[in-house]
């Protein structure tokens, strides 16, 4: 299990500086040191990834918990997203590029063929948007899978849907954990009660 002090020293440090990391490190080390926990006799096999940005969270996830395949969603229109291809250079991945909540996204995943371990919810923060994130997606996730919702201190939408799953109105998943910084992440699974 990797220790929260190495995380965030490899976070600042080590595998950043990564240069154009868009998480806030001492944030995101937690959601990584947390994960780490919930997965300790497993690995995060399978990453669907909505909001790729620049690419440097699916290459934190890929070096703490060595992932086989990612699937990555992204709209294209990051300043920095054509440098995805030179981050994710040693990552087994497969991209489209195009609107998350769209038809031809979710067939996209659906025609992977796999349930994913770990789906990270970091696209376009608006409530209608990331609202349909979690419904279109959340269907993909293994039975002991999570989802990873950032921006749910300060930001309407994963806050809304963060509520949501507190109030058990997003029926089968409850809240894990809610990791407070600047802008907040939950790591969201399944209900089994």
């Amino acid at each position: 299990m990797h220790d929260l002090k190495r995380i965030q020293n490899e976070l600042f440090w080590g595998v950043g500086p990564m240069l154009g990391f868009q998480q806030i490190p001492e944030e995101f080390s937690h959601v990584l040191w947390n994960l780490a926990g919930l997965k300790f006799s497993q690995k995060y096999s399978h990453v669907l990834e909505i909001g790729v940005a620049t690419g440097y969270s699916a290459l934190a996830f890929n070096h703490f918990f060595n992932v086989d395949l990612f699937t990555l969603i992204d709209d294209g229109k990051h300043l920095r997203f054509n440098e995805v291809k030179k981050v994710l250079s040693d990552v087994n991945y497969s991209i489209l590029i195009g609107d998350s909540t769209s038809k031809k996204a979710v067939d996209f995943v659906k025609s992977k063929e796999i349930s994913y371990d770990l789906i990270h919810i970091d696209a376009n923060h608006e409530y209608d948007y990331i609202s349909q994130d979690f419904d279109n997606y959340s269907q993909f996730l293994s039975e002991d899978g999570v989802i990873v919702l950032h921006g749910t201190l300060h930001l309407d939408g994963p806050r809304r849907v963060l509520i949501e799953t507190y109030k058990m109105e997003r029926k089968g998943f409850k809240v894990l954990c809610n990791i407070g910084n600047r802008f907040g992440s939950a790591i969201i699974g399944r209900n089994r009660v």
